[in-house]
């Protein structure tokens, strides 16, 4: 249903809607811990709200005294003063009561007048993000500071008490929708990780083994360097670019980016300056293994497999290209060898350098790794097993991306008030 609207000073509204400040809805509340309870720590973060604040840093970050420290209840809002203007803020809903730093703001709403979430719905919302910079008090860009004297003076506009519970509803449901996919995403990856430790070790179906350096593997494989395996591995060239993708049949350089937890992503380039076309050499080529040679020290070694030729782009310097000797070895096996987990630790083992922020791999090291070699038959037998998690693992992250493309539309449609739909309606637009 369409309805008219009026203008306001935030631009047009639904006639039935209203305008308030902030400060007509919500109170500063500023309780210290003075008593220096024992409570939970949390801290405020742009995408996930309020956190716990050791589990978010895996440390502890706040000292023994945090009489300081603001208290906040379960219901209330709490947002960085400082960073409000990139989306942190939070209310709390997993616990009755928590401290939290005093950098950041608390406030509670009339509960009466204004609905919590839809409240919290709307300010974290892409046009009241785009909003708060004209209330930011600073100099430095990153650092404008806002109080909730200013934030009070914030006009914010929203339909009747119910319209707002029927909005909130419609979009949880789509959230509910996206964190039931996270999960099973998450559940998926855990099978994933068992059965790859599984599978590159015992193989599939082995009754007998033996003990080798690498431990204990199916009796039918090989121990082999992954030079007796890769007969060829090429970087590329370092050429002059320009910071932006190729058009149509341009060339185009890979960046170290493109290469990342065995997902080849031919997106991640730049495009290559005129004068440097003769200079490009290596193309990405399909059924290859692109490896990062050189790259920070959690990253480097990171591999991806290629499933197509790409004629128009080249590996830099900093990437190699490994050609398998596929009478031996399954591309897409090695593949899924090259990023588990143990792989991963031994390759990183082996890089070098003196800066704490890059490090290399050399060739010789590479190559002399050893690998435990099953038959070619097994190991695509392994390969499809794990390239059906894989699949499933995509699948649902489109879904995902199927359900946040709903989910923004839901909301400039329903936060403008263009579009009221009803909570009848809700299964056809998720359908």
């Amino acid at each position: 249903m369409v309805c008219e609207y009026k203008k306001t000073e935030i631009g047009l509204i639904p006639l039935h809607w209203e305008i308030k400040r902030v400060g007509e809805v919500a109170v500063e509340k500023s309780v210290r811990n003075k008593k220096n309870k024992d409570i939970p720590a949390l801290s405020v973060t742009k995408h996930k709200g309020i956190v716990l604040a050791e589990e978010f840093f895996s440390r502890k970050v706040h000292s023994e005294n945090t009489m300081n420290y603001k208290i906040i209840e379960r219901g209330q809002f709490a947002y960085a003063t400082i960073h409000l203007d990139e989306g942190s803020l939070g209310i709390l809903r997993n616990c009755e009561q928590g401290i939290i730093s005093p950098m950041y703001t608390v406030f509670e709403v009339d509960t009466k007048i204004i609905d919590s979430e839809f409240l919290f719905t709307l300010l974290k919302s892409k046009p009241y993000i785009k909003r708060y910079a004209s209330l930011g008090q600073g100099s430095i860009n990153r650092r404008m500071s806002i109080p909730f004297k200013v934030l009070a003076k914030f006009p914010i506009h929203y339909p009747p008490i119910e319209e707002q519970k029927k909005i909130v509803e419609i979009l949880s449901s789509v959230e509910n929708a996206i964190e039931k996919t996270e999960a099973i995403i998450k559940q998926t990856e855990t099978v994933k990780k068992g059965l790859m430790q599984q599978l590159l070790t015992k193989g599939i179906g082995h009754t007998e083994f033996k003990e080798t350096e690498l431990g204990v593997i199916p009796s039918t494989w090989e121990v082999l360097s992954l030079g007796e395996v890769i007969s060829d591995l090429k970087a590329g060239v370092s050429v002059n670019s320009e910071n932006r993708t190729t058009i149509n049949s341009e060339p185009g350089v890979l960046k170290t980016s493109s290469v990342s937890n065995r997902v080849f992503n031919p997106n991640e380039h730049k495009a290559i300056l005129p004068e440097e076309y003769n200079r490009a050499t290596v193309n990405p080529k399909k059924d290859h293994i692109i490896i990062s040679r050189m790259n920070t020290p959690l990253l480097v070694g990171s591999s991806s497999y290629v499933d197509n030729d790409y004629p128009n782009l080249f590996l830099p310097d900093r990437l190699w290209q490994a050609t398998m000797i596929y009478d031996r070895t399954w591309p897409l096996w090695l593949s899924f060898l090259l990023t588990w987990t143990y792989m991963r630790d031994k390759i990183g083992g082996i890089a070098t350098g003196t800066s704490g922020s890059m490090k290399n791999i050399s060739k010789q090291a590479f190559l002399t790794l050893n690998i435990g070699l099953p038959p070619l038959d097994e190991q695509k037998k392994i390969s499809d097993i794990l390239q059906s998690l894989d699949n499933r693992i995509t699948a649902e992250n489109s879904k995902i991306k199927k359900l946040e493309k709903i989910k923004t539309g839901l909301m400039a449609n329903l936060l403008s008030g263009k579009i009221r739909v009803n909570i009848d309606q809700l299964e056809e637009v998720l359908a």
